[in-house]
């Protein structure tokens, strides 16, 4: 079901496009073929899916298991805007930073360089 799919990992990605919306399609496929490795992705092309979600196509949306629980893309639709956003708010917005999560801070620009060397 969608509920389990949006819950089978810490990030996962949805979008809910018209079939016939073969822009949004092809963009949204791209991104996920280059992110798949580091986030679940899905589509739905189903309208009543999508009203009962409380979502308007096309949308995409990251559901997330910390911070607020998901965010909406509400950008420009590009595959740089798509990249940038999912790698952006697939970060906690306050986490521990450490070895395993330096990297994901720092690829998104969320730590500051004046931070005190330790």
């Amino acid at each position: 079901t969608l509920e389990e799919f949006k819950t089978a990992d810490k990030v996962v990605v949805v979008a809910y496009f018209d079939k016939d919306d073969k822009k949004s399609n092809t963009s949204f496929s791209e991104v996920a073929e280059g992110l798949r490795d580091d986030f679940l992705f899905g589509a739905i092309n189903d309208a009543d899916v999508a009203k009962e979600e409380g979502v308007k196509q096309p949308s995409i949306i990251l559901y997330k298991s910390f911070d607020e629980g998901k965010n909406t893309f509400e950008e420009k639709f590009s595959k740089d805007n798509l990249e940038k956003w999912i790698k952006t708010s697939a970060i906690p917005l306050v986490g521990e930073v450490g070895p395993d999560t330096y990297a994901g801070y720092m690829a998104v620009c969320l730590i500051s360089m004046s931070l005190p060397k330790f």
